[in-house]
């Protein structure tokens, strides 16, 4: 037994304990979360900052215009099965209504043709003394130009400082005369 007493010894013996590292600190709270919820926060803030910037922009530049169709002369066909769109087809009545002459709309906006102001929501466009919404606007009421307009073509285009928007020296038919932002004009033919 006394074999067997010798063997069995090293199980009285208790294990050391283990000495904690004296170079860590406990956190109640892990950093980790901390730096999270930190960064968090600043996309937040970033994103909401982005959002009141992009509201402050829109809230200065108008609604851009609609395109326009230009159906061609004589009878227009009926309304096709798609809301808003229209089938022009070209049915004379008869051989005088081919014969009358007609004023096409140019392409494009080009000095010394005509533009009609469209898509402002009514509201006219700003006619202003300089290409750029920097310069103050032409006095007055005659400082607009309204919805539906025909303007004559003077110069034009200038990019304005911010390189942002076109503008076109225009005059109105009662001789005022001022730089539109291209937005809002698009080419017509000459008035009646």
């Amino acid at each position: 037994m006394s074999d067997n007493s010798q063997n069995f010894d090293h199980f009285d013996q208790k294990r050391p304990r283990r000495l904690e590292d004296t170079n860590t600190a406990y956190v109640d709270f892990p950093i980790v979360w901390v730096v999270i919820g930190a960064l968090a926060a600043l996309i937040i803030i970033g994103l909401i900052g982005l959002g009141v910037v992009n509201f402050l922009r829109n809230q200065s530049i108008t609604p851009t215009p609609p395109s326009q169709v230009l159906a061609p002369v004589g009878k227009v066909g009926t309304p096709a099965s798609s809301a808003g769109q229209v089938n022009p087809t070209f049915t004379p009545t008869s051989q005088e209504s081919t014969s009358l002459p007609t004023k096409i709309a140019p392409t494009k906006i080009e000095v010394n043709g005509y533009v009609k102001v469209s898509g402002t929501e009514n509201l006219g466009v700003s006619m202003r003394q300089g290409a750029g919404t920097n310069y103050e606007r032409v006095s007055g009421e005659n400082g607009i130009a309204p919805e539906g307009s025909i303007l004559l073509v003077l110069e034009g285009p200038e990019k304005d400082q911010d390189n942002q928007y076109t503008w076109w020296l225009v005059r109105k038919n009662d001789g005022v005369e001022g730089w539109v932002v291209e937005n809002f004009i698009f080419p017509s033919a000459p008035p009646e």
